[in-house]
């Protein structure tokens, strides 16, 4: 899903999702568990999560201008998981995260920056696992069927001589 090939290099998403988009569409894959939780899922950032259920999305502000976050949560952010193994015994992740501020990095990279949140707690609650992120939380999206990259090949002719 969005990644080009050689019949379309420009498949929807190709340029990305909004994290609602990714929370909503595969709510099958969502994880129930630490244990659940891996490498390549998707790492959705909320805030102001009404009631433990991020499906209850906040509103457009009537007077204008954002959300009315009294109505429900905004799905701000994602990531993917890099490292995640669950600590024995205990209700504690050990989790990494991999994003992008979608801007260049000043070396001239992506812009993707790899996270050590360290041992964080893992709550569930209404049958899906959270972590704290300052007053944040992340949900986990596994990934639907196996990850793959961009291959130079498919780029166009300018930015495939860029790498």
């Amino acid at each position: 899903m969005g990644c080009p090939s050689a019949a379309d290099l420009n498949p929807e998403g190709s340029t990305g999702f909004k994290p609602r988009f990714i929370w909503t569409k595969f709510s099958k894959l969502r994880r129930k568990a630490a244990s659940e939780i891996a490498a390549d899922d998707a790492a959705v950032f909320f805030q102001d999560v009404k009631n433990n259920d991020p499906d209850i999305a906040a509103q457009p502000n009537p007077a204008g201008g954002g959300y009315d976050t009294s109505t429900g949560s905004q799905a701000f952010h994602i990531g993917v998981v890099q490292s995640a193994t669950a600590i024995a015994g205990t209700d504690q992740v050990d989790l990494t995260i991999a994003e992008s501020s979608g801007a260049r990095a000043s070396s001239g990279g992506t812009g993707v920056n790899v996270r050590a949140l360290g041992k964080v707690k893992a709550t569930v609650a209404k049958g899906l696992v959270w972590c704290p992120d300052g007053v944040n939380r992340i949900y986990f999206v596994g990934k639907d069927g196996p990850v793959s990259s961009y291959l130079p090949a498919f780029l166009p002719a300018r930015e495939a001589k860029a790498s």
